[in-house]
């Protein structure tokens, strides 16, 4: 059962029935009603709507003038989006039936109360689809017949179409209360609520309804239990199981997140040989130190220079261009034909046949 509601009439609702227990002689379809649950025996609520908040000051004024202290016992307030709902604790049943009657009048608007709904009651906003189109007055005189037998009718709408906002399309809500300890005891409410000799119905939901079977409109049952259902031929493309088909199917919903989830981690935490290059470097084959011939040459000869000392013969070889040490990006094979990185590799010994000019 649900313990309250905020209730404004917009455009496109349309009050069928209010109880007097409501609104008291005055039907205006017009004003505002609170469905709620009282904190105390005598309560009544007022709503002022967010568009008017300048005026909750005023209007407690008011309300401390027409119910003085001591004939109005206490107040408390709640605020939604839609506004704020004041309660207001009277001392008794007559001061009540007063606020229901006489608006509160402030700031050029006037301010009705609605009588809140005993502790001791359960209050229930029932959702209602499958209406049969029938002229007004006799789809209220129905409606109230058939659910009076399972609480107090508190206030009947239908809702109407959005384009136009004329048409009554088929659907609305009710709001019915039923004492907790009920002296008279009431139906239980149903799914399929019949309204003409079983040949008319409308279908009715609630908050924590339980089990209904959208099939065979039974209250003890989903529709996958029902066995009035015909048997789903049909067989699912990804499981190969009946019941339901692919787009709806647990297993495909499941491998779809599984593969998503791999490409996600994927992407985020690529398992690519990133390591492989630092690997790599690491294996290679460590650059050769430089040898003590060189070490001397670095230290006592200009390398870029050719010495002049050395046969013609020998020119070519002597003045090729020896690498800086320090630069030397990676170690090739020596080709065999390669010249002595120095020149005191050179055997100094003068070919057969020929004079020696190294000194």
């Amino acid at each position: 059962m649900g313990k309250s509601s905020t209730k404004t009439v917009p455009t496109k609702e349309f009050s069928l029935y209010r109880s007097q227990n409501v609104v008291g002689t005055d039907n205006d379809k017009e004003r505002n009603v609170v469905h709620r649950t009282g904190t105390t025996d005598h309560s009544v609520f007022y709503h002022v709507p967010s568009h008017f908040d300048h005026l909750k000051a005023s209007l407690a004024e008011k309300i401390n003038e027409v119910f003085p202290f001591g004939v109005g016992l206490g107040l408390t307030s709640s605020a939604n989006s839609d506004g704020t709902t004041i309660e207001i604790s009277l001392i008794d049943q007559s001061a009540c039936e007063k606020a229901i009657s006489v608006p509160i009048i402030t700031g050029g608007h006037s301010f009705y109360a609605s009588p809140a709904v005993h502790p001791d009651q359960a209050l229930l906003k029932v959702n209602l689809s499958k209406l049969p189109i029938w002229q007004l007055d006799k789809l209220r005189h129905s409606l109230l017949n058939n659910f009076s037998r399972y609480g107090v009718v508190r206030e009947i709408s239908i809702y109407l179409d959005d384009w136009s906002g004329c048409w009554f399309t088929g659907n609305g809500h009710l709001y019915i209360e039923r004492p907790n300890h009920a002296s008279k005891q009431y139906e239980t409410l149903t799914y399929k609520i019949d309204l003409e000799d079983g040949n008319t119905f409308c279908l009715g939901t609630w908050s924590k309804m339980g089990k209904h079977c959208v099939y065979c409109k039974a209250s003890d049952h989903y529709r996958k239990e029902c066995t009035k259902a015909p048997e789903e031929k049909r067989r699912c493309f990804t499981c190969g199981n009946k019941g339901h088909i692919a787009r709806n199917c647990h297993r495909a919903i499941t491998d779809s997140n599984t593969s998503s989830k791999r490409r996600r981690d994927s992407t985020q935490n690529p398992k690519v040989s990133t390591v492989a290059t630092p690997v790599a470097i690491e294996q290679a084959t460590p650059l050769i130190e430089p040898t003590a011939p060189i070490e001397a040459i670095s230290e006592t000869e200009d390398v870029n220079r050719p010495n002049g000392q050395v046969d013609a013969a020998f020119d070519t070889i002597v003045q090729v261009e020896v690498p800086e040490v320090l630069e030397v990006p990676e170690i090739h094979e020596t080709p065999a034909t390669s010249a002595p990185s120095h020149p005191s590799t050179v055997d100094s010994t003068p070919l057969q046949g020929e004079p020696s000019n190294i000194q």
